[in-house]
């Protein structure tokens, strides 16, 4: 009896995707200036929200990582279980569930900051990722 592994299929969005999410960690890297930048406007957190009114963060905290690491485990995790669904799904649905999850994310983190009374930035694709899981 021969066994074979069927690998998850890394469709044309995942790869929009994480190829995105990749080039914006190297440019961080490359380029050590944007990440004060990335730091001070993109990344969420309640002070981001409520006092400097920087809204959009809800959404752009999830394009950025904090390290390779990071970046590789969210990468993983997306293929593995985002192919099948993005192929079950039309591209416009798989893209707003992404959005909707990045958002609610971001809404938590704000809350539990609120809740808990730190208001440290956070940054990475985790809460689409578990989303999606």
């Amino acid at each position: 009896m021969r066994t074979s592994i069927a690998w998850p299929p890394f469709t044309e969005n995942l790869q929009y995707l994480i190829g995105t999410l990749a080039g914006l960690f190297f440019l961080t890297v490359l380029f050590p200036q944007l990440h004060a930048i990335v730091f001070e406007t993109l990344l969420v957190s309640q002070e981001s929200v409520f006092e400097r009114f920087q809204i959009w963060t809800l959404l752009t905290y999830g394009l950025w990582h904090a390290d390779a690491s990071h970046l590789f485990f969210n990468g993983f995790a997306l293929w593995m279980f985002g192919g099948h669904i993005d192929r079950r799904w039309s591209n416009r649905r798989f893209w707003w569930f992404n959005m909707w999850c990045l958002l609610g994310g971001g809404i938590l983190v704000v809350l539990a900051q609120l809740l808990f009374g730190y208001s440290t930035p956070t940054l990475g694709y985790s809460s689409a990722v578990m989303g999606l899981l």
